[in-house]
């Protein structure tokens, strides 16, 4: 699925804080067209969540 959404636009920050989970960036409508009706849980979180610098 990862290969899906980075051919969507999606670009590859790192790995979740969830065991198995990615964070990316990219355009939400894009990377779930990319992603072809696949069960997916998309999350929006600030980049201190996800192991960014605080704001």
């Amino acid at each position: 699925m990862l290969a899906g959404a980075v051919e969507g636009g999606a670009q590859l920050l790192g790995s979740g804080p969830i065991p198995g989970s990615f964070v990316i960036t990219g355009n939400h409508l894009a990377v779930t067209a990319a992603l072809g009706g696949k069960a997916i849980l998309i999350l929006a979180a600030p980049p201190a969540l996800c192991g960014g610098p605080a704001a």
